[in-house]
């Protein structure tokens, strides 16, 4: 397996490549790479138990899943744009990870259990959380997963517009990259 930093690179190479083509994410913020999608991503470490197991919504290009991958989680890959996807399995690849697994359609997991459920950039809280529960349901855990999501400044409003639907637990902690984001831990989801 390569090291971190060289995977880190390899993958800013790929993305760099792929990104001219298939506009995997906003061409402006590739210069920005290093804290806008790499550090946004990899702060998620330190709210991981050792050994988690990750399913991770709305893959896209990469982030967090593939940044947790290189940091040697098992993730599972949630993307369903098949672009995206032979990107995701190209970098896998390339990385040579062998922590990774791939699924399409996050709202029809019921695959192996799962202790935490990441996203970035994916959709609002309110679907993030009806997913949680099918997973928690479907893969019959001895526990339920856990959501840990990177959020934007809408982050309250989100949460205000989820307890109309589900009754959770909520940690709010604040983005190592930017002011106005959070990363929000859910726990306890169960709905009305």
């Amino acid at each position: 397996m390569l090291a971190l930093n060289s995977q880190k690179q390899l993958f800013f190479d790929l993305l760099c490549r792929w990104n001219a083509a298939y506009n995997l994410i906003q061409k402006n913020t590739l210069d920005d790479f290093e804290v806008r999608h790499w550090l946004d991503s990899y702060q998620l470490v330190s709210y991981l138990p050792k050994n988690a197991r990750i399913l991770d919504i709305g893959s896209g290009a990469g982030f967090p899943g593939l940044v947790l991958a290189m940091a040697g989680f098992h993730v599972t890959l949630c993307e369903i744009n098949q672009k995206k996807m032979t990107f995701l399995k190209e970098v896998s690849r390339q990385c040579h990870l062998e922590n990774i697994s791939f699924f399409e359609d996050a709202y029809n997991y019921k695959k192996e259990a799962v202790d935490v459920i990441t996203s970035r950039a994916f959709a609002d809280l309110s679907v993030l959380l009806s997913i949680l529960e099918s997973v928690s349901r479907e893969t019959k855990s001895s526990r339920s997963p856990f959501g840990l999501f990177l959020k934007g400044r809408t982050y309250k409003e989100e949460i205000s517009e989820a307890r109309k639907k589900y009754n959770f637990d909520v940690e709010i902690y604040p983005s190592q990259t930017s002011k106005e984001s959070a990363i929000l831990k859910i726990t306890n989801l169960k709905p009305y």
